[in-house]
């Protein structure tokens, strides 16, 4: 897995916790060391590789074994994102989100995309068309604390999603007693 704007390595632990090997990618060197910390902390450091590089040049670099899946969760822009009725995913100037997911979808045809939750989904179906996938699969994650709310939407690009048959197109699990987050699917050609 590729975490390719890891910051200071929420995802990527959490990724090392299943997976036999993590890259981890972000162009600040302080936020990298974070995360190297943090991963010891979590006794994962070993299966992590740590790379301060703009995820586009690393991708386009890479010479590694096959990549199974990238994750991007790129800045949005701060609060000023809720300012506004639906989040572009041209709204942020860098890092350019399109041109990270071109080069991930270039180095892997699996990618997820975290986005925040008033994405405007016809541009994501339109960036899956671009970059030959016929459909995505829209995670809604759902917070219950202190209100039900939607916090974020993850957007999964890969293969798999264009060949299942769309028998379900909503699912919920509910974590704590006392809230956490629910999650649901549904898909968007």
């Amino acid at each position: 897995v590729v975490d390719g704007t890891c910051g200071v390595g929420g995802n990527a632990i959490q990724f090392a916790m299943t997976s036999s090997r993590v890259i981890a990618v972000d162009v600040d060197a302080q936020r990298l060391s974070d995360a190297a910390h943090n991963a010891g902390i979590y006794g994962v450091r070993s299966r992590m590789q740590f790379v301060c590089d703009d995820f586009v040049h690393f991708a386009e670099s890479y010479a590694g074994p096959p990549v199974d899946a990238v994750f991007l969760s790129p800045p949005w822009g701060g609060p000023g994102h809720l300012e506004v009725d639906a989040f572009s995913l041209r709204d942020v100037e860098v890092p350019d989100i399109v041109a990270l997911f071109s080069a991930a979808a270039a180095m892997c045809r699996r990618v997820f995309l975290y986005l925040p939750r008033h994405t405007d989904l016809h541009e994501v179906a339109m960036l899956a068309e671009a970059h030959g996938f016929p459909a995505v699969e829209v995670e809604k994650v759902f917070f219950q604390h202190p209100t039900p709310h939607l916090k974020l939407v993850l957007v999964h690009f890969t293969p798999e999603v264009g060949s299942r048959q769309l028998t379900a197109l909503t699912s919920s699990k509910v974590v704590g007693s006392t809230g956490g987050a629910t999650g649901g699917t549904g898909r968007a050609a």
